[in-house]
């Protein structure tokens, strides 16, 4: 093998390269404040202008929008949370006490900034809204005409063949028309582990006779979708993340 190649780091190095840095990812500091770039429990400590600041976040996130912030720090500073770009809507409080844009909150360049004198122990709850949403692709992509992706927060969805008795998923459409309602989110600890599902009522459709047909019949088909990191870990079986709109 030649030397370059040898040299490469493969999964293994980068895996524990990005675990070792995990904290430079989720946040990082400025002069003036502290930014949260992703948002996972656990706890930070750093120095934000000249004095100790400690954050201790509580969330299931990414299954779901809730991200508490307690903050254990004194003084004057900058707490900027990052606004996902998927992210239509939120709230935000400081001890209970709501906030609006122009009223204790500004937007920055993506991100939630709450300036204020801070007191150790001062809660900060951020809500994301995290509908169901469908991307469509553009119209000059042939192969993906007439079907969408599915999302919910950050996350890809995908449909398995393992979750719908086997069948060709290919054949198997979702209602786009009822937008975010056509499918309900559910957590369900026992699923690969524990993941967070979205369940609804699709349309299968039913190939004719022949190859041509001036109709095709549809009839109702329960749908799951499940994260699309996770796939492939039930068995073999089609997988499909642009599905049909019905």
């Amino acid at each position: 093998m030649p030397a370059s190649r040898e040299a490469t780091a493969c999964c293994p190095p980068n895996v524990a390269r990005m675990l070792s840095g995990l904290s430079g990812y989720t946040h990082s500091v400025s002069d003036d404040g502290i930014w949260v770039n992703l948002y996972a429990a656990g706890t930070t400590r750093a120095r934000v202008a000249g004095g100790p600041v400690h954050l201790k976040t509580t969330t299931c996130y990414p299954w779901d929008g809730e991200i508490d912030i307690t903050v254990d720090g004194q003084g004057e500073f900058a707490l900027r949370l990052r606004q996902p770009g998927w992210c239509q809507h939120w709230r935000l409080s400081v001890n209970d006490a709501p906030l609006t844009l122009g009223a204790g909150v500004e937007v920055q360049n993506g991100y939630l900034s709450l300036r204020r004198d801070w007191r150790p122990g001062d809660r900060v709850a951020l809500r994301l809204g995290m509908p169901v949403r469908f991307t469509h692709p553009h119209p000059d992509i042939r192969p993906l005409a007439g079907r969408v992706a599915v999302e919910r927060g950050p996350l890809v969805y995908c449909l398995e063949a393992v979750d719908h008795a086997g069948e060709e998923v290919e054949r198997l459409a979702v209602d786009v028309a009822r937008g975010a309602a056509a499918l309900e989110a559910k957590h369900e600890h026992d699923t690969l582990g524990g993941v967070t599902v979205l369940r609804g009522e699709g349309v299968r459709l039913a190939p004719p006779a022949g190859l041509y047909a001036g109709s095709i019949a549809r009839e109702p088909a329960p749908l799951t979708f499940i994260p699309y990191y996770a796939w492939a870990n039930r068995g073999k079986g089609a997988m499909r993340v642009w599905v049909r709109a019905g």
